[in-house]
C-alpha cells in the first residue's frame, strides 16, 4: 500500500510537496523512482510490479497510459507540475481534492484522512452510502474530494486540473444494463421475496447485503421484523441496533452466540454452512483449533 499525500499550491512561488504518511514501521509498497528532475511513485497489486518498468518507460518519452493493477503519480519538479493515472479498474484509486490554498492528491484512505478527519460529510453522500453500501462515480463523502474512476489521467499545475476519462464502458460486465434497470430489477425481487411469506424477517449486520435488501424493503413500505447475534459489543450487532432503531423495526437478538469463538458454537456454526458457506471462518477456525 502507499501512503501519499501530493500537495500543488495554487501560488505559483511555492513548491510541489510530497509527504509520507505511512505510520513508523509499517509496510510501504509503493515503488519510487527519481528520474532526474522527476519523481515517479508506481503502486498497486504486487504480481503486476513488473509493469513499473513500463511506466518508467512512458514517463521518459512523454507518455501517458493506464496498466492493469498498478497506479502512478509522476511529479515535475522544474515544471511543478503532476500528474496521476489510475489503474484499468480502479482499484488502486487516486483521490483529489480542491482546496483553497492547493490541491491534492491522495493514495489511500489513510493519507486522506490527513485532510477528512476534521470534515463534515455532505447528506447525501451519506444517505447514497446507507441505502447502496458504496458510493458513484467519483463522488466521496467530502464535498472538496473527488475520486478517480479507473483507467483515468489527472494532470495539475497550479492553475489547472485537467482530467481525462478513456473508459467510456464498462470493461468487466454488461454495458448495455442502466444502473436504473438493475435498482428496478433488485427492489422487484425484494417485493416476491417479502410475498412468499407472512411475517418476513431480514437478517441485519454490518455488511451491505442487508442494508440494500433492508432499504428496498423500506421503500416498499414493508415493516420487517429484524435479527441478529454475536456479542452485544461486536460492530455487526451495534450496526444491525442502529439500523433497526433508525426504521423503527422491532430487532431480535441472540445470546447463544454470546461467545463466537467458544468451540462449540464454531462446530455449530460450521455444521449449518453445510460445507458450502465457512460462516464467520468457522472452518478456518477448526482447522486452526484442532
Amino acid at each position: 500500500m502507499a501512503h501519499y499525500l501530493i500537495t500543488i499550491p495554487k501560488a505559483t512561488n511555492q513548491s510541489v510537496s510530497v509527504t509520507n504518511t505511512a505510520n513508523d514501521g509499517e509496510l510501504d509498497s509503493a515503488t519510487v523512482w527519481d528520474l532526474g528532475h522527476k519523481t515517479v511513485i508506481c503502486w498497486g497489486d504486487p504480481a503486476s510490479a513488473a509493469s513499473d518498468a513500463d511506466i518508467i518507460a512512458d514517463v521518459s518519452l512523454n507518455r501517458s497510459q493506464s496498466y492493469w493493477g498498478r497506479s502512478w503519480i509522476v511529479v515535475d519538479n522544474d515544471e511543478q507540475t503532476v500528474q496521476a493515472c489510475t489503474d484499468r479498474l480502479g482499484i488502486f484509486p487516486v483521490w483529489v481534492g480542491e482546496h483553497q490554498h492547493s490541491t491534492a492528491l491522495y493514495t489511500s484512505r489513510q493519507a486522506l484522512s490527513t485532510f477528512t478527519q476534521h470534515q463534515p460529510k455532505t447528506s447525501s453522500a451519506q444517505r447514497t452510502l446507507v441505502a447502496f453500501g458504496q458510493l458513484f462515480d467519483e463522488q466521496t463523502l467530502w464535498e472538496e474530494i473527488r475520486c478517480l474512476n479507473g483507467n483515468t489521467t489527472v494532470t495539475i499545475d497550479s492553475e489547472r486540473i485537467n482530467v481525462e476519462s478513456h473508459q467510456d464502458t464498462p470493461i468487466l460486465g454488461n454495458d448495455i444494463t442502466r444502473f436504473d434497470d438493475a435498482l428496478e430489477a433488485f427492489v422487484e425481487a425484494v417485493r416476491e421475496a417479502f410475498h412468499c411469506g407472512s411475517e418476513p424477517m431480514v437478517s441485519l449486520s454490518g455488511g451491505l447485503d442487508s442494508r440494500l435488501i433492508l432499504s428496498a424493503a423500506t421503500a416498499l413500505g414493508k415493516k420487517p421484523t429484524t435479527l441478529t447475534y454475536g456479542s452485544p459489543l461486536s460492530s455487526d450487532h451495534q450496526i444491525a441496533k442502529t439500523l433497526a432503531e433508525c426504521a423503527g423495526l422491532r430487532l431480535i437478538t441472540g445470546n447463544e452466540f454470546a461467545t463466537p469463538t467458544d468451540p462449540s458454537t464454531i462446530q455449530r456454526v460450521a455444521d449449518l454452512g453445510n460445507g458450502e458457506v465457512p460462516l464467520h471462518h468457522a472452518i478456518r477456525f477448526l482447522i486452526l483449533h484442532y
